[in-house]
């Protein structure tokens, strides 16, 4: 179990930096490009890692800490994160 958490560690450490050089070197137009139907573009991909970190993990972190079933998310609804999201409870 440790090696495999090592590995989600190691691969998570670098995400946040690899979406920063996309964002830094891709022209907004390919970031914004529509994607093929039933998938996501890069902008999309991006949005839902920010609501997950903002939104989602904390709210489900607290529910496991009280012992509560995970509140439910929807990432097909449009959701904007509200600059107090880390500090809101659900």
């Amino acid at each position: 179990m440790t090696d495999v958490l090592d590995s989600v560690r190691c691969l998570l450490s670098t995400t946040a930096g690899r979406w920063q050089t996309l964002v830094e070197t891709t022209p907004e137009e390919l970031l914004l490009r529509p994607p093929a139907p039933g998938e996501w573009s890069a902008a999309d991909c991006l949005n839902h890692l920010l609501l997950a970190e903002r939104v989602v993990f904390g709210a489900r972190l607290r529910a496991v800490l009280e012992g509560r079933d995970f509140p439910s998310f929807d990432p097909s609804q449009p959701a904007t994160p509200s600059p107090n999201a880390r500090r809101e409870r659900s």
